[in-house]
């Protein structure tokens, strides 16, 4: 038999039901890093403002900048990159540069304070595990955030569409499918009402961009009169395979886990995929909201689940 992303999503969200729990755990990576690939960046030219992690290789075809939003004596590492790295070279503005295979850029310009002469390049570094970590909790996250029970309407009038929250709640989500999503000549804008975080769950394996897809307002909305910007906001590509954005531009942090991503524009937040092709800016929006955490199962339920779940296949068997 073969196990599909959608059973096996629902095979968890089966077992998480039954034990009470929840399928994300801690803060998401994407308030931590402003890029995360868990394979191959390549790239014309990319500028990413703050911290970056690639668990494949990086490939440059041009010069491409990273931590420029980093303060200048920052300690962090603006720039991991867990495979090769090859290209005409990379601006680190701040912050370090570790890397794990080798190295076969033109040149490395350090620009952090204190740290001119190659001083921020550190390789041999195993970063293997962070790499497998980050993904099991980028999968994870995209799991969780797809169980939420959508509370928002999409309002369509022709080309215009408007994803819209009427509730109460602190946070608003919103179920759309790729296809609606990047639509032709649409228009889009964003009502979401008393919510403080608007969650977009976007269904779909291979989505492209049709042309002329226009998020009216930037696709900031107004909640109880202030301005929900890019950190307040995530897209959560959570099956899909391919992502073509084409050159439009994004508003709020993408989670796509599974995705290759291709862009020739920007990004106003958080990016995490599979990988990245293309070239534009990824800006320092991080995504700013926490999960609740997992509880975490007595050992005596997790026996019960077990027992009950053999006993539901003898059951089977038997009628068989």
């Amino acid at each position: 038999m073969m196990v599909t992303l959608k059973s096996l999503r629902n095979a968890l969200m089966l077992t998480a039901g039954a034990l009470g729990l929840s399928l994300s755990a801690n803060a998401t990576p994407l308030s931590d890093y402003n890029l995360i690939l868990l394979g191959d960046l390549n790239s014309n030219s990319i500028h990413v403002y703050d911290s970056t992690f690639i668990g494949g290789n990086f490939n440059g075809n041009g010069w491409s900048e990273f931590g420029s939003r980093l303060p200048k004596n920052s300690t962090e590492v603006a720039l991991e990159v867990a495979g090769n790295l090859s290209g005409p070279g990379v601006h680190i503005q701040a912050g370090y540069l570790n890397y794990g295979g080798n190295n076969n850029l033109g040149n490395i310009n350090c620009n952090g304070q204190g740290l001119g002469g190659g001083a921020c390049v550190q390789g041999g570094v195993d970063l293997s595990d962070k790499a497998a970590d980050l993904a099991n909790q980028l999968y994870s996250d995209a799991l969780w955030f797809s169980s939420l029970a959508a509370n928002g309407d999409l309002f369509t009038n022709g080309n215009n569409k408007n994803l819209r929250y009427t509730g109460d709640d602190d946070i608003a989500v919103f179920n759309l499918d790729g296809a609606s999503l990047f639509s032709q000549n649409s228009n889009w804008s964003l009502d979401a009402g008393s919510a403080q975080t608007v969650i977009i769950n976007v269904s779909g394996t291979s989505i492209i961009n049709a042309g002329g897809v226009n998020m009216n307002n930037g696709f900031q909305a107004l909640a109880n009169g202030s301005s929900i910007g890019a950190s307040n906001i995530l897209w959560n590509f959570y099956e899909a395979t391919d992502i073509n954005f084409g050159s439009m531009r994004v508003n709020g942090s993408v989670l796509a886990p599974y995705a290759a991503v291709t862009m020739y524009n920007d990004f106003d937040g958080a990016l995490a995929a599979r990988s990245y092709t293309g070239q534009g800016q990824v800006h320092n929006f991080l995504f700013n909201w926490t999960p609740p955490k997992v509880e975490v199962p007595e050992p005596s339920s997790l026996l019960l689940l077990m027992m009950g779940l053999g006993l539901v296949g003898l059951a089977r068997l038997r009628r068989r």
